[in-house]
């Protein structure tokens, strides 16, 4: 990993990102990536609330391997049209809310 993270200092997975859709990427490659080159994603991973709860990216939400090493079962999208990216593996609730400070969330 830390040969991966020199190559991200040269820009090269910009050059990735910017040339290969995400979806092409192997899994495997987007977990490695994610996990050992923080600034490859703004959040690596899902940070637990309470035991069992945890607070995650998109990143996260796409990332199977990811969710499947916290053994999450359902997810909650706050997002405006994000998708559900595997729906045939967990149980998604989604609520389109936009991501601002003066949003009311009141409702939900």
């Amino acid at each position: 990993p830390e040969s991966l993270c020199e190559l991200t200092k040269l820009k090269v997975f910009d050059v990735v990102q910017n040339y290969l859709n995400l979806s092409t990427m192997s899994e495997s490659l987007i977990h490695l990536l994610r996990r050992h080159c923080p600034f490859y994603s703004e959040q690596k991973t899902a940070e637990e609330i309470i035991p069992k709860l945890y607070l995650g990216s998109m990143w996260v939400a796409k990332d199977k391997l990811e969710l499947k090493r916290l053994g999450i079962s359902h997810i909650v999208v706050v997002a405006l049209k994000m998708p559900t990216y595997f729906p045939d593996l967990y149980t998604y609730l989604s609520l389109e809310i936009n991501d601002v400070e003066e949003e009311d969330i009141s409702q939900y």
